[in-house]
């Protein structure tokens, strides 16, 4: 497997940090655009895109807005970067922004659109507002579409309200790595990444409640095909949630259960995620 940094200029100027992974044979049988979660950056889907790439497919994997490494003008000051954003759209400007990228560096490349948590969140939407155009299928992988232990109402409202006012506005989630996999070692790996963070601001965090309850209500016009991997002992998004989208979609929508945490692909039993994972997206 092959890596490449790239540099892609988004809507509003801003630089989208890419990781490109390439397998070790040509053609490639297709291309998938990786939509992270919260907290994690690109260079945390190595092990993702290696499985990947050696079954024939490249990964492209960036950073989503207020993700990724700390920029040195924020080195002292970090509150300012991590979890701040200009607004939920510039997540779905990003997706746009990369994707036209892979389609003119990879002509006639079949690609798909992963997302797992926060980025499942992210794919859905963009699915379901910007269109399905130039997709061949899609992957969601725990998606927020709720969470497992919800904000009060008095919560969201002072979210929604100071989110409009400021971008700049952020608190600490209370998400650990032992809720993320109950690979013990890799919930180390994420507790010691220097570039893993917990930040979230209130535009954010009140973006992606929108965006939830926007997905859920317009389920039935994802005519897309789409694999939906769900965690049977998640602790971090709810469950029922997922369930309420998945029973407004239509017969081209593949859900599954695995018997794991919020993070399947880098569970115990991440391994039988993987065969399903290729399987899709080899159809």
């Amino acid at each position: 497997m092959n890596m490449d940094q790239i540099s892609i200029q988004a809507k509003d100027g801003a630089v989208i940090r890419t990781n490109a992974f390439y397998p070790g044979i040509s053609p490639a049988k297709g291309a998938v655009i990786v939509c992270h979660g919260f907290g994690e950056h690109s260079e945390r889907y190595g092990e993702f895109a290696e499985k990947l790439a050696l079954s024939g497919f490249i990964s492209i994997v960036f950073d989503a807005r207020g993700h990724g490494d700390l920029p040195p003008q924020y080195a002292k000051k970090p509150k300012k970067f991590y979890g701040i954003i200009p607004g939920y759209d510039s997540f779905l400007d990003d997706v746009h922004d990369v994707a036209c990228w892979v389609k003119q560096a990879m002509p006639g490349v079949p690609l798909s659109l992963y997302g797992h948590s926060m980025g499942g969140n992210i794919a859905l939407n963009y699915l379901l507002k910007r269109g399905e155009d130039g997709f061949k299928s899609a992957v969601v992988e725990s998606p927020w579409i709720g969470l497992y232990k919800e904000v009060s109402p008095f919560e969201s409202t002072l979210s929604k309200v100071v989110g409009a006012i400021t971008p700049n506005v952020s608190v600490r989630s209370n998400i650990e790595p032992e809720d993320i996999t109950s690979h013990k070692p890799k919930a180390r790996e994420i507790e010691d990444d220097p570039n893993y963070h917990k930040r979230i601001s209130l535009r954010m965090f009140s973006g992606i409640r929108d965006a939830c309850a926007y997905a859920v209500k317009n389920a039935s016009r994802l005519k897309l095909p789409t694999f939906l991997a769900v965690a049977h002992n998640d602790r971090i998004v709810c469950n029922d949630a997922i369930m309420r989208f998945a029973d407004g979609c239509g017969p081209n929508l593949i859900m599954k259960k695995y018997d794991s945490y919020h993070s399947i692909h880098n569970d115990i039993n991440g391994a039988a995620f993987y065969e399903d994972l290729i399987e899709f997206l080899d159809a």
